[in-house]
């Protein structure tokens, strides 16, 4: 709980972002990371879950934009996750793969400020 503002900031809503301004590619790049489909989760629009390591999944959940609400997007760690890995760690890992999300993005798909 104690990283969780560094964590929005740097991971979730920069991860926002690119699904936001490249939903087609945001959902290209999940799926080549074999994001696995979650039923019926925080009732989001889009639920998936990544498998970066073994033991530490991060389910990625996101809201459409509705009626003037704007879009939203929450990374979650399991449980157990602390457990096989610190915090820390799963901060980096959460960064990392938002920055390689970023980059790839840029690439392919034009500029993300």
């Amino acid at each position: 709980m104690d990283w969780y503002r560094l964590f929005g900031q740097t991971c979730e809503r920069p991860m926002k972002k690119v699904a936001d301004t490249y939903s087609d590619l945001f959902g290209d790049l999940v799926e080549i990371f074999n994001g696995q489909p979650v039923e019926n989760h925080y009732q989001s629009d889009v639920a998936l879950v990544l498998h970066p390591l073994p033991l530490v999944p991060i389910l990625i959940c996101y809201w459409h934009p509705d009626e003037g609400l704007a879009s939203d997007l929450n990374l979650y760690f399991d449980a157990s996750a602390e457990d096989n890995l610190g915090i820390e760690a799963m901060y980096s890992l959460g960064t990392g793969i938002t920055r390689m999300f970023e980059k790839l993005a840029l690439r392919h798909g034009g500029v993300v400020a």
